[in-house]
């Protein structure tokens, strides 16, 4: 099969991949997507870097699919969105 022969399958195949659109801030962003990458091997991610309160708006919108943020106490969450604590830090 030479290259022109394999474009209507590299088309069919970017249109059945599921896509998932992901935030971060960018302090967490080369851990975060690379993780993705590795775990969510099957899935195409859309990468969106900003600031952790302009995504969690973006999720509440439904422009992104899920954000992965700190989150300061007086940040307030959007009504409707639910979090998720992913580790906590523990001081002595």
């Amino acid at each position: 099969m030479n290259r022109k022969d394999a474009i209507p399958a590299c088309r069919h195949a970017a249109v059945d991949t599921p896509t998932l659109a992901m935030g971060t801030i960018q302090a967490m962003s080369p851990m975060v997507f690379t993780a993705l990458e590795i775990e969510l091997d099957s899935v195409r991610v859309r990468p969106e870097i900003d600031h952790g309160p302009v995504l969690l708006q973006q999720v509440h919108e439904g422009t992104l699919d899920a954000a992965i943020i700190t989150i300061a106490q007086q940040t307030v969450v959007p009504r409707g969105l639910a979090g998720t604590t992913m580790s906590k830090i523990i001081r002595c």
